[in-house]
């Protein structure tokens, strides 16, 4: 805002409470303020919790529910995961995951085995 007979004069916005809400920063420009959200907030004065739902991130029907700069996915019964895998594919991931495992003990062993490379005497 500007006052003054002239209006040359520079009022700042940011020394008025609360101009910036959510934990916005404010800064005085001339004639006018900007406010910088932190994130999860939006609008001129950070007043709105960006939906971080909208993009509808959730899979297998969970329910989303939005928070701040965040989102939480609520699983349906039989599903599990931060985005909700069934509880199937979960199993199967963890199975892989095992198998590549004892394979690599395997292998490990049978290179032992099969060529030792030791020096004479030991």
């Amino acid at each position: 805002m500007l006052l003054g007979r002239y209006c040359t004069e520079d009022v700042n916005e940011c020394l008025a409470a609360d101009v910036c809400k959510n934990g916005g920063t404010c800064l005085n420009e001339f004639g006018g303020h900007i406010c910088i959200c932190l994130n999860g907030w939006t609008d001129s004065d950070c007043s709105i919790n960006i939906d971080d739902c909208a993009s509808q991130p959730c899979y297998n029907g969970a329910t989303c529910h939005d928070l701040v700069a965040k989102f939480h996915c609520e699983c349906p019964r039989g599903k599990i995961g931060k985005l909700t895998l069934s509880l199937s594919l979960f199993i199967l991931l963890l199975l892989e995951q095992v198998l590549d495992i004892l394979m690599d003990i395997l292998f490990w062993e049978m290179a032992e085995v099969v060529s030792p490379c030791l020096p004479r005497g030991l």
